[in-house]
């Protein structure tokens, strides 16, 4: 079972334990989070829906606000490979999981975070229809006194990552706001999702996908996400045939020609693999966040690109 507002004792290693080696990781990390951003004038700041793998974002100045996961036995925050698994085995167990998406203040504490050393903040929000998040980041603006701006990337997991990787390397290489909110722009009006699911009963609960994308008994439905609008594409009788439809619509949207290209996926890594492989411009394939995987369940395969 699925409900969700919205879009999302270890041993011990050598007297060391993990919850301690996860703390210095983490205190590695933010380290190395500060050194990129003091280089900066901009940060990115989005939430844990992405999907974009984490090593991409190493160098890069970009911070995840994670969606808090909610499980039988207690909280989550979304974004490891556990919580993931974890989500699954409750879907599969009929158990129910939801989802909080980030506050106004979460956002509000990111944003403040980002600008400490005065960089100014472009956040970056999955489409307002699907998600309360862009409202959310909206109200955090407008309280903190640093320089941000809010982006409705008009779509949502990977299309908003390509969205996210577009004005974080912008930023990086020096670009002031101006310039990011530029990049942005276009890239929102770039970007293109395609995908196909398996079961439609949990997107059907989601209360976010329309009737005709959902109604009927099919191995495959394939949908596009644009500009904030989900629409439907076809029903295919395998999973071979929804992937070869997605491929027929990469090409129809430029094939090779496109700019950048990722694959993602719910629990189907070697569906995932085989779409890489078909199309020519793959950037990264990355499997759903928990946030995601509890409004589709396991079954979702699909790809991003930005025209």
């Amino acid at each position: 079972m699925v409900s969700s507002a919205d879009w999302g004792d270890a041993p011990h290693l050598n007297g060391c334990g993990s919850v301690g080696l996860a703390k210095l990781g983490a205190l590695g990390a933010d380290l190395g989070r500060k050194e990129t951003e003091a280089q900066v004038a901009v940060v990115v700041v989005t939430d844990s829906s992405t999907c974009i793998p984490p090593d991409l974002l190493d160098s890069l100045p970009v911070r995840v606000v994670p969606i808090i996961v909610h499980l039988p036995d207690g909280d989550r925050k979304d974004g490891s490979p556990e919580v993931l698994a974890e989500v699954y085995a409750a879907l599969e167990a009929n158990v129910t999981v939801k989802s909080t998406s980030p506050s106004a203040l979460d956002y509000l504490s990111a944003i403040d975070a980002a600008a400490e050393g005065g960089n100014e903040v472009v956040l970056v929000t999955p489409a307002k229809e699907f998600t309360s998040m862009h409202q959310r980041a909206s109200q955090a603006a407008e309280h903190s006194k640093a320089s941000v701006a809010v982006v409705d990337s008009r779509t949502a997991a990977s299309g908003q990552g390509l969205v996210v990787l577009e004005v974080a390397e912008a930023a990086a290489h020096g670009a002031e706001l101006t310039h990011c909110l530029a990049v942005a722009e276009e890239a929102v009006a770039a970007v293109d999702l395609v995908a196909t699911v398996e079961a439609v009963g949990l997107l059907r609960r989601s209360g976010r996908i329309p009737d005709e994308l959902t109604a009927g008994a099919v191995s495959q439905t394939v949908f596009r996400m644009k500009q904030g609008i989900i629409e439907p594409l076809s029903r295919e009788p395998s999973l071979e045939a929804a992937l070869a439809r997605l491929e027929e619509t990469w090409k129809l949207a430029g094939g090779p020609a496109l700019r950048r290209a990722a694959v993602f996926h719910a629990g189907r890594p070697e569906a995932a693999r085989r779409l890489q492989r078909s199309l020519e411009n793959v950037e990264f394939v990355s499997g759903f966040s928990a946030a995601m995987a509890i409004h589709t369940g396991p079954g979702v395969v699909g790809a991003a690109w930005l025209a």
